[in-house]
């Protein structure tokens, strides 16, 4: 502590140079911000945290042990009754963790296959990982696990954040030697977009190709289908290219699933309809570029019918998701299929192409596709009502107040546009 006392002391009076120094030291920067005073709070901002975390890590790492030692007895227990294999699968489907009400939440979770606990200290909302000789300090699973922390934990803090700042305790022979501090960075901080990419990205296994094989097929299957359709409808020719560009688009999107994922479900709920309808536009343009010829872009009603597409696109794919979003918050789908294959994600495209088929026979102008499309966004959403209350999950009810909600910040919205100006006189 009297180091960082030292450190916010000497601040005041440092050269450029030597915050030039500072910012290469702390975050690997060459350059960041023009302004050294910006620079400055950016660095008493840093100086606080590790000061807090100097001056309490005592008690911080002393809740935490109890927080591991609660769910390493749990493990213990149920492996014993369990059996070793058994219990491997009930790891693998439902997690086994424990929450205390005050101190948090801990896990068992696995890096590198090693077992280790995570918990979720909720005084401080840190995230405190508790590693052993077993796990390599260059181990790139460790670093994802670390950016993960940084983006995507802390789902259900109660101050409305995203993320979590890191500690990561390392033990020798059964006892705490180390203990490090890891503050997430910000968006102006290469390290920021760093560790965003390593949260991000995912190498496709055999089994991510194998996943984007049956995709691919599935969706080219199911665009020949619809061509047929528009065929014996109208007498339609059946063209091949655009159920070619659907199989390559349906394979890459499946072989990369888990970064589809990461990128598309992360961030506040306009960012991921932004990049949910950014997505939409293009596959669209092009669907209906190997449809119909680029030529057909130059018509007015195929705009208008692709910004439709996209803007029921966007509710339809939440619905249809909200089944597979919730199994996997209440840990329903974490048992793998065979080959390897994520059963979430086989859960979650089975509803997702259930959407798709509504959305392409639109872009196809099918007859009463767009009816249906719509139809489908409230049909999603009572199918993941009737889930949830079934499985006794409390989304049901904030499923059955949704359109309520809805229609309230409707109401305000317009009311807001309307209210009358007061003209002084």
């Amino acid at each position: 502590m009297d180091k960082i006392a030292s450190a916010a002391a000497e601040l005041e009076k440092a050269q450029p140079q030597e915050l030039e120094n500072l910012r290469r030291q702390l975050w690997g920067e060459s350059s960041g911000d023009s302004d050294p005073s910006l620079f400055k709070k950016r660095l008493a901002s840093h100086l606080q945290s590790l000061g807090y975390w100097e001056a309490h890590q005592v008690e911080i790492l002393a809740q935490a042990q109890m927080l591991k030692q609660s769910v390493e007895e749990y493990a213990r227990g149920l492996e014993t009754s369990l059996g070793e294999e058994e219990f491997k699968k009930e790891l693998d489907k439902s997690g086994v963790f424990v929450e205390h009400p005050r101190l948090g939440k801990a896990e068992i979770t696995r890096v590198d296959g090693n077992r280790v606990v995570r918990a979720a200290h909720a005084p401080t909302q840190l995230s405190i990982l508790f590693l052993d000789e077993s796990v390599s300090r260059d181990s790139r699973h460790l670093r994802q696990f670390l950016s993960r922390q940084f983006f995507d934990a802390g789902s259900g803090r109660k101050d409305g954040k995203r993320g979590r700042n890191s500690i990561m305790v390392w033990s020798r022979m059964g006892q705490a030697a180390e203990a490090l501090f890891y503050e997430k960075p910000r968006p102006s901080q290469g390290a920021w977009w760093k560790h965003y990419w390593h949260a991000t990205y995912k190498s496709p296994a055999r089994s991510d190709f194998l996943f984007g094989g049956i995709l691919g097929t599935l969706q080219g299957v199911l665009a020949w289908g619809l061509s047929g359709l528009k065929l014996w409808l109208w007498g339609a020719p059946l063209v091949l290219a655009p159920i070619l560009f659907t199989a390559g688009f349906g394979f890459f999107v499946g072989t990369f699933i888990s970064t589809y994922r990461n990128w598309t479900y992360r961030g506040h709920w306009a960012i991921r309809a932004i990049k949910l309808a950014g997505i939409g536009v293009i596959f669209s343009y092009l669907l209906i570029a190997f449809m119909s010829g680029w030529g057909a872009l130059r018509s007015p009603g195929e705009h208008l019918r692709i910004g439709s597409n996209v803007g029921v696109n966007i509710p339809g794919k939440a619905a249809w998701a909200e089944i597979a979003r919730i199994g996997e918050k209440h840990n329903q789908f974490r048992e793998p299929l065979p080959f390897n294959i994520k059963r979430s994600a086989v859960v979650h495209q089975f509803f997702y192409h259930i959407n798709w088929i509504f959305r392409i026979a639109h872009l196809m102008g099918l007859p009463g596709g767009l009816a249906l499309f719509i139809a489908g966004v409230p049909f999603g959403l009572w199918l993941s009502y009737l889930y949830a209350k079934k499985k006794g999950y409390p989304e049901a009810e904030e499923i059955r107040q949704r359109p309520k909600i809805l229609a309230r910040r409707f109401r305000d919205g317009m009311r807001r546009l309307v209210r009358p100006v007061k003209i002084a006189v």
